[in-house]
């Protein structure tokens, strides 16, 4: 549901949002011992279930193990939340991993710091640009409006503020970094990031007329009520399906604030019958007609009945050739995005196996029902010696009255904001040959994990009959990799972690992509499909 549907509405909203300088020292109340107890979970977490560790050691040459342990010897000198939280993220976002992360307490979680416009890049003459491509109320100069190019940051040049910018965020590849960097410029969740630095920014930027000018914008904190897009977003899983999740729920908060504050999740068509995160069309070129699919996330709480409603979609598109867009999706349920594969096939098409570490902390999770497959492995670890255990798939073969309706071609697009379950569905399209796969970025976001909460995972060690993961004080949550994912096929047995999916072919999105319907781009998927690209 957008927040706002006027111009009007959205000048009275922008200027009744708090100010980012006037909620700054607003504390959470936490205790030094309740640091304390954070920091302690946070190191226990690492060491002894965090399932990228050996991983993260070797590529990165980090220990953030060492990193927690010296905290907890220095948290009793630290003396606000920020410089807490701040020595908490800087740990965190050395991982370079999207999926684990610190979950602040109220107020904080509750807060995103936002500007008043969004912004977007494309190529042109092989240079990469930054412009204005939606706005949300007027910022005080009248010459700022969609389409005008950014060029300088602060005083820094736009490019160089984005590429220091974005070694403070938790992309895996220089692609992520970017991507991830430049989703989050404009908005910042405060429950997953720290504030940005200054109260305001100032922007240079160049008009079509090819003037230079300047505007001044404070940052402004949005409080996403209960019925807001971002307020779901910021509602972690419970129940069955909390054990089957692989999202980066960062971004998806700010992908749903986007579309709360800008009222647009971008392109038009039909809306599925169960969720807003998958909108559909009907394109055409001088190739032909073709089937367009958007899905903006996999958060849905019945994988069943998404892959159903998507067959039912499917049903109403041209079935000559499809074109998946599942740019800037961060993921959401695993078996909602591995249950697409069967509509693709008549073929067997295996979902990509999940494995623990398998560290003494571990293995007493094998006696719970729900993870017996593992058991084996996992009692077998001290004759065996290897790290993780056996891998066995989330995601069960689903309704076989579904497999292989849709008879045509298919096209995926991607980018590096593509993560967790949709890197599971993009490396399992590519790796049974079910999809060609066209990249804004060179590779999706590399996150190849299951995710649990640090609640999540306190009641199975509780219910196996264990003592070390106890409540976090605060209502803070940890979320952390517990299960890796492997890839199948002519890739079987390689990690999605920090490695990702690699893109069939580049596109570089052009000023009418990102200003239009993406135009340029969904006409190089149909030459695609018709085989004259």
């Amino acid at each position: 549901m957008a927040i706002v549907n006027t111009q009007s509405e959205a000048n009275s909203f922008v200027q009744v949002s708090p100010l980012l300088a006037s909620v700054r020292d607003i504390s959470s109340g936490m205790t030094a011992d309740q640091r304390l107890l954070v920091v302690r979970q946070l190191a226990t977490l690492l060491e002894d279930y965090y399932v990228h560790l050996p991983l993260k050691r070797s590529s990165l040459g980090i220990d953030p193990v060492q990193e927690a342990s010296l905290l907890v010897d220095e948290v009793r000198f630290i003396q606000s939340d920020g410089d807490f939280f701040r020595r908490i993220f800087g740990i965190l976002k050395r991982l370079r991993d999207r999926h684990t992360a610190l979950r602040l307490p109220s107020p904080w979680r509750d807060m995103v710091a936002y500007l008043p416009f969004a912004a977007e890049s494309y190529y042109e003459a092989g240079r990469r640009r930054l412009v204005v491509s939606k706005l949300m109320a007027d910022v005080g100069e009248p010459s700022f409006s969609v389409g005008v190019e950014i060029t300088h940051w602060n005083g820094m040049s736009v490019g160089r503020f984005i590429e220091a910018l974005s070694w403070e965020s938790e992309g895996a590849n220089p692609f992520a970094r970017i991507a991830t960097t430049m989703r989050s410029l404009t908005v910042r969740p405060l429950g997953y990031m720290l504030p940005p630095t200054e109260d305001w920014v100032t922007l240079t930027y160049l008009t079509p007329d090819g003037i230079y000018h300047s505007a001044t914008i404070p940052w402004r904190v949005f409080m996403p009520p209960g019925n807001s897009s971002a307020a779901s977003a910021n509602v972690t899983s419970s129940g069955g399906m909390a054990m089957f999740q692989g999202v980066d729920r960062n971004t998806l908060i700010i992908n749903n604030t986007w579309y709360d504050l800008f009222s647009r999740r971008g392109g038009t068509g039909q809306t599925s019958t169960i969720t807003d995160s998958v909108r559909f069309q009907t394109v055409k070129n001088d190739a032909g007609e073709f089937g367009y699919i958007r899905i903006f996330s996999f958060d849905v709480p019945d994988p069943a009945a998404f892959v159903a409603d998507f067959a039912r979609v499917l049903g109403q598109l041209p079935q000559r050739g499809l074109i998946i867009d599942i740019r800037s999706n961060p993921g959401g349920t695993i078996p909602a995005g591995e249950g697409l594969f069967a509509l693709f096939t008549k073929g067997k098409t295996p979902p990509q196996p999940v494995s623990f570490r398998n560290p003494p902390a571990v293995r007493p999770l094998g006696d719970l029902p729900m993870f017996l497959k593992w058991k084996r492995s996992l009692d077998m670890q001290l004759e065996t010696g290897e790290i993780f255990t056996q891998g066995f798939p989330l995601t069960d073969p689903g309704d076989p009255a579904l497999n292989g309706i849709y008879p045509g071609k298919v096209v995926l697009i991607i980018d590096a904001l593509c993560y967790s379950t949709t890197d599971f569905f993009v490396a399992g399209m590519q790796d049974n040959g079910l999809a060609y796969v066209i990249g804004v970025d060179p590779v999706t976001g590399a996150g190849g994990a299951n995710v649990w909460s640090q609640r999540l995972l306190r009641q199975f060690v509780a219910e196996s009959g264990g003592t070390e993961v106890t409540e976090l004080p605060s209502n803070i949550d940890i979320e952390i990799a517990m299960r890796r994912s492997m890839r199948v096929g002519p890739n079987d047995g390689l990690p999605l972690e920090g490695l990702g999916v690699f893109a069939d072919r580049i596109y570089q999105p052009t000023r009418r992509d990102v200003l239009g319907e993406n135009e340029d781009l969904i006409d190089l998927a149909c030459r695609v499909l018709s085989g004259q690209a």
